[in-house]
Order: structure tokens, then C-alpha cells, then sequence
């Protein structure tokens, strides 16, 4: 559900201000400010506020704001994001008396960030358009999507393969004692016997001409079977790719 563009004060102590650009292209407000002008910042006049650095002794510093303005009752959300590793005492941070609302270690992308404020203030962007699909440094759904498409139709193939398989094994084997039985000892049977012995085994030959028949037919079924799969999920890739396409577009456009 999409909400209402959220207004952001985004202070970096290193005047990268990394991520900053990307949270306004998703549809944030966002004022980008430097520590020493927190002081002509008025009360109430955004929704969150942004705190980001990325060297290791500046992380006191920050800290030591967010205690004060947290200390001051400051109703305003605060999010602290190290762009690097800080060690423990960053995180261990939360358990303070004076806490943030949110703490972010050495995020991979944007969608970190984007998560976090989503949390606290709500997203300007539909919930299905968040986090890594937005950027294009981040493997996006519907790649995973096909893969998984690809990689269960080579699964269903395999398995209707063995099946069809096995079904043939059981059927030869169910006929080899049967067929064992019968030629055991007949030998020296009188002749009478032998003309049995041949009626009983064109009977067991017709039989089993009438199996490979049933598993040809069932062979037949299967390839089928596996042609009307392969076409369902190749029309499938093939929506979802557009469909990718389309959103590459729209997203390029917007």
C-alpha cells in the first residue's frame, strides 16, 4: 500500500550523503544537511530523521546526538546508518537508555534503508515495488522467479521420466517368474506337454506384446505430458520476461 511522500532530514558526517539521491527518486522529501546545521533544524517539520557516516571515529559523535536529541523527548524517529562495519559497539548501542529507533551496519544497497524507513514513516511506493527489484546493482525477483520456473520444469521432467521408467522395470520384472516357472523342468515332459508348454507361451508372448504396447502408449503419454509442460512453463518465462520488460520500462520512463 502506498502512502503519502514522507519528509526526510538526511545528515551525513562525511558529506557523502550515500543513499540520499535514491530515497528521493523512490519518493521521499529529502533535506540534506551537514551536523553543524542540526541546530537551525525546526521541530516538527519532518517525519525521520537520517543520521549517516562511514568513518569508525565519528561514530561517538553520532551516538552522542542521538542520546541528546532522544534525551530532549524528541518525538521524531531517528535512523543511524554506518556505512561500514563499526564493531559491537554500534548495534549494542540499542540496549542504551537513550536508544534510536533504527540501526543499520554496512548495508549492501539501498533497499536496506528504504526497509527501515518503511517500518517507521511508511513508503511512497507500492509494497511489491520495494527493496532490491529498484536497483539494478541487485539480482531482481523475477530473475529468481524463472530460474525457480526453469529450474521445477527440468525437475517434473525428471520425475515423469523415472516414473515412466520404473513403471516399465516392474512390468518386466512381475513377468520373469512367471516366465521362469514355466520353462523349469519341461524338458522331458512327453510331447503333449511340450504343445501345452508352447500354447501356455504364445499366451505369455501375447501378453507381453500387450504390456510393451500398454508401456509404449504410456511412453507416448508421458512425452505428451511433457511437451503440453514445456509449453505451459516456456509461455510462462515468456509472460514473466515481458512482464519484466514492461517494469524495466515503466521504471526507465518514471
Amino acid at each position: 500500500m502506498s502512502v503519502e511522500a514522507g519528509r526526510i532530514l538526511f545528515c551525513d558526517y562525511d558529506g557523502d550523503f550515500a543513499f540520499a539521491e535514491d530515497l528521493s527518486r523512490v519518493g521521499f522529501i529529502v533535506d540534506q544537511i551537514r551536523p553543524d546545521a542540526l541546530r537551525q533544524v525546526g521541530i516538527g517539520d519532518h517525519q525521520v530523521f537520517v543520521f549517516s557516516f562511514g568513518e569508525a571515529e565519528t561514530l561517538p559523535k553520532v551516538l552522542k546526538t542521538a542520546e541528546k536529541l532522544k534525551f530532549a523527548e524528541l518525538k521524531t524517529p531517528m535512523v543511524l546508518v554506518a556505512r561500514t562495519s563499526m564493531g559491537p559497539d554500534f548495534l549494542n548501542h540499542q540496549k542504551s537508555k537513550f536508544p534510536a529507533d533504527a540501526y543499520i551496519s554496512n548495508p549492501l544497497s539501498e533497499a536496506v534503508v528504504l526497509d527501515a524507513l518503511d517500518e517507521l514513516i511508511g513508503c511512497p511506493i507500492p509494497s511489491h515495488l520495494k527493496s532490491a527489484r529498484l536497483f539494478t546493482n541487485v539480482e531482481s525477483e523475477e530473475d529468481r522467479m524463472i530460474q525457480g520456473l526453469k529450474e521445477k520444469v527440468q525437475a517434473l521432467e525428471a520425475q515423469l521420466k523415472g516414473q515412466s521408467d520404473q513403471a516399465a522395470q516392474q512390468e518386466r520384472d512381475a513377468l520373469k517368474p512367471k516366465l521362469k516357472a514355466l520353462l523349469e523342468g519341461q524338458k522331458l515332459q512327453f510331447q503333449t506337454e511340450a504343445e501345452r508348454l508352447k500354447v501356455a507361451l504364445s499366451e505369455i508372448e501375447a501378453k507381453l506384446l500387450d504390456r510393451e504396447a500398454k508401456i509404449k502408449d504410456m511412453s507416448s503419454q508421458h512425452e505428451k505430458a511433457q511437451a503440453t509442460l514445456r509449453e505451459f512453463y516456456m509461455n510462462k518465462l515468456k509472460q514473466l520476461e515481458q512482464e519484466k520488460r514492461d517494469l524495466e520500462k515503466k521504471t526507465s520512463e518514471s
